[in-house]
């Protein structure tokens, strides 16, 4: 999520423009703590999200999330 607000800000735009996430895990057991930690990002509603749990992710990792942000 640090990495996404990084690149909203490189763009001048923050959170709040997301309107759609996809957030992709190793394993649906980790489902809970990355609501929490997502959660956490967002003051008002957050957008709208989808969580899959895949085979596998690129190096390893146990999580990936995309986003979609519009201005205005």
């Amino acid at each position: 999520m640090d990495n996404i607000g990084k690149l909203l800000n490189a763009a001048g735009l923050g959170y709040e423009h997301l309107v759609k996430v996809t957030i992709l895990l190793s394993d649906m057991s980790l489902y809970t703590a990355v609501n929490e930690v997502y959660g956490s990002y967002f003051r008002e509603v957050p957008p709208a999200r989808e969580a899959y749990a895949v085979k596998g992710l690129p190096r390893g990792v146990n999580v990936e999330i995309s986003g979609i942000a519009v201005q205005g």
